[in-house]
């Protein structure tokens, strides 16, 4: 929600360390009663009740992995003038989260969802004018001390992860894969970064290359996450899926709603 520099934390179900999860059972039978209890103000019986459920499935027992961080997008931007009129929003009903802001006359946004029906992140930033979009996007791993906690995490420097360096593709991809040491288990993530109008280059910032855009009416940013495999058979594969996917917002959304509802 930073208006000068965003940071998405992404991760996936898989990144998890060491240990294996069971499968979640099915529980959606039980529902029905839980609600009524709850309905009926009887908070304490319904806890007792579904968590009663979930001992005699077996799934109680089941000890999570250690959180695996996975990956940053950095989105850096010089802002006009000041900013106002800063606010947050969560859809439920869509899974979409958002952050709107001003500089000057002209409005800015961000909207994020995950989508369930296409299995990948989709970004969109928007201004109400022309050529208003500018910035420079990076892919790295996340920093394991902000993830580090005593309870969930071992110390970053035992987590055995070794990353390579992003691929950046001047046609708007940027690539980036880890490896853990223990098992030489693959994971990595794959980005497409698509403008409306504007420009769009490799750079340089500091130490790191980035995708430079400048001078956008809009971006939409695709992101796919993947889990074992060769990086450069994934990398290939989430490229095209990620190509086949129409490069609108709207239309994305719209079908990932329908499965997000249901």
């Amino acid at each position: 929600g930073n208006v000068t520099r965003e940071r998405i934390m992404l991760n996936h179900k898989r990144y998890f360390y060491r240990r294996n999860h069971k499968p979640l059972p099915d529980f959606s039978a039980y529902l029905p009663e839980l609600r009524r209890m709850m309905d009926e103000g009887r908070y304490e019986e319904a806890d007792k009740f579904f968590m009663d459920k979930v001992r005699e499935s077996g799934y109680g027992s089941t000890s999570s992995g250690e959180f695996q961080p996975g990956f940053d997008l950095d989105i850096r931007r010089q802002p006009s003038s000041p900013f106002t009129g800063y606010g947050r929003t969560l859809n439920f009903e869509t899974g979409e989260a958002g952050v709107f802001w001003k500089e000057g006359e002209t409005s800015y946004s961000r909207s994020l969802f995950v989508s369930r029906a296409d299995n990948v992140v989709v970004l969109q930033m928007s201004a109400n004018g022309k050529n208003k979009i500018s910035g420079d996007v990076s892919l790295a791993p996340h920093d394991f001390m902000d993830a580090f906690t005593k309870s969930l995490l071992v110390s970053p420097d035992k987590l055995e992860l070794d990353f390579e360096k992003p691929v950046i593709d001047p046609q708007g991809f940027i690539s980036l894969s880890g490896r853990r040491k223990d098992d030489g288990t693959i994971f990595g993530a794959v980005v497409r970064i698509v403008p409306t109008n504007g420009s769009m280059k490799v750079d340089k910032m500091r130490t790191k290359e980035v995708l430079s855009i400048e001078g956008a009416d809009q971006v939409l940013v695709l992101i796919h996450l993947f889990y074992q495999g060769s990086p450069e058979e994934q990398f290939e594969v989430s490229k095209r899926m990620l190509t086949s996917l129409p490069a609108d917002y709207e239309s994305l959304l719209k079908k990932h709603a329908v499965l997000h509802n249901v």
